[in-house]
This record gives C-alpha cells, structure tokens and sequence, in this order.
C-alpha cells in the first residue's frame, strides 16, 4: 500500500511537470498578403512565385505556385520578372462621409473650393462638387484597411474571424 501511493505521488508529480512544460498554443501571426510575381521564360512561357525571386549567383531561386516548392532556373532562361500583386502598404484613398448618411471612396484627397469640395470618385474616376456642410468626415486610409475599404467599395464580402465548417456529407442507407 506504502509503494502505491508512493507512485500516484510520483505519478501526480510528473504529469503536473509535463504539462507545465507543454509549449504554449498557436500565437496569432498579422495577415501577410502573398506577393506573387510573373517569371517569363525564354524563348516562350511562363511560371509563377509566391515570394520575391532571388538571384543568387547566375541562377534564380523562388517558390513556384501552385506546388509550393522550391524552385532554381539559370539566369539564363529567365527574360524578365514581373510583380503581379500590389503593395498594400503603399496604397492610399480617402472615404469622404455624407451628412446625415452615405458615403464613397476618392482616389485624390478632396479639394476645397470655395464652399464645396471637389472629389473625384475611387469608382469610375468621375468628378463630384459637394457642398461643405453635406459632407460630415474626410478619412486618408492607407495599407490594408485601404484594401478592405476598397473591396467593400467593389461588393465583395469579407470575412472576419473563424468561417463555419460545412457539414459532413452524409451516405444514403446502403
């Protein structure tokens, strides 16, 4: 009896020193966009990288899409290099609010003449006079709330936060 409960002692003393010693759980990364980038190949075709190709030496080394794998190609076979996504940290628009409700994005920070401002639309490029006391707030957004700001501008639903699992298909009787 004295050896058993020698070991739930050591048994307790264990398992609570292992648990203590259990990594912590998955931090939160930030968003990182993916940077995607166009590689011409000579004479003809093309592939495609999810991260900035590197030229080390006389060959370019890069994650080709969509296998994700790493990738090298003499210098030589490679024409030209293009970035085919934008970069979100440099992009800037401002949302010009309405009174009482109402609101748009401008590609130029608005102007004011006069008693009016002169803005010209994020959508379509048209230009706008609005009247001073119309509008409620000018905003400059930059990076990626610009980026969201603009999507929703385009209609396109974003999601925040965990997205549902579908539900599990299901056999008919057999």
């Amino acid at each position: 009896m004295f050896t058993s409960a020698r070991s739930a002692a050591w048994l307790v003393l264990l398992s609570s020193t292992l648990l203590g010693q259990q990594p912590a759980g998955p931090t939160a990364q930030p968003y990182q966009p993916m940077v995607i980038h166009r590689i011409d190949l000579v004479p003809t075709g093309s592939v495609f990288s999810m991260d900035e190709p590197k030229l080390e030496g006389e060959t370019w080394v890069f994650h080709i899409l969509p296998e994700r794998t790493l990738e090298r190609l003499p210098k030589a076979r490679v024409k030209q290099v293009t970035r085919r996504t934008r970069d979100f940290e440099k992009e800037v628009i401002f949302r010009v609010e309405f009174e009482p409700t109402g609101q748009m994005l401008a590609w130029e920070e608005p102007v004011k003449k006069g008693s009016n401002y002169v803005v010209k639309s994020w959508k379509g490029g048209t230009l706008l006079s609005v009247g001073q006391a119309d509008v409620k707030k000018i905003t400059r957004l930059t990076g990626m709330e610009a980026f969201r700001a603009e999507e929703e501008e385009l209609g396109v639903v974003l999601l925040d936060g965990d997205v549902p699992k579908a539900p599990e298909p299901t056999r008919p009787p057999s």
